[in-house]
């Protein structure tokens, strides 16, 4: 006996809530990162005395000089950027895909390429302006 589960597919409402709910988690995880990234190139330039060794350095540089908080500097940015620009991109990909999917059948890769650029033109056009 073979059990068949019927997979439920999401709602376009569904699908961009997932996509910004995701989008968002990964930014908060990545953010620090890109801070630490972002001071040690900052570090580099100007030709002065270097203030960081190594980025383990200039994380506990910039914690213990503003806590916690200080590795968030910036991250309303990140945030806005998923909302306008990641959520869409996502959710009209998964979408897309949804949409020329035939049941038993898997898709070509063109077509898959297609859809990813498709999606991700149509979220430039919306998150490049507000970007």
């Amino acid at each position: 006996m073979t059990s068949e589960k019927k997979q439920r597919t999401l709602s376009t409402f569904e699908s961009f809530a997932v996509a910004g709910v995701s989008t968002s988690i990964c930014t908060c995880f990545v953010h620090p990162l890109d801070v630490i990234r972002i001071r040690m190139q900052l570090d580099s330039e100007g030709g002065g005395a270097r203030l960081f060794r190594n980025p383990l350095h200039c994380a506990t540089s910039i914690y213990k000089a503003d806590g916690i908080t200080g590795m968030y500097a910036g991250i309303s940015a990140g945030l806005f950027r998923q909302i306008v620009y990641g959520m869409p991109r996502m959710a009209i990909y998964s979408n897309g895909l949804a949409y020329f999917t035939t049941p038993g059948q898997p898709l070509e890769m063109t077509t898959k390429l297609t859809i990813g650029a498709g999606a991700g033109t149509i979220a430039s056009l919306i998150g490049v302006p507000a970007d």
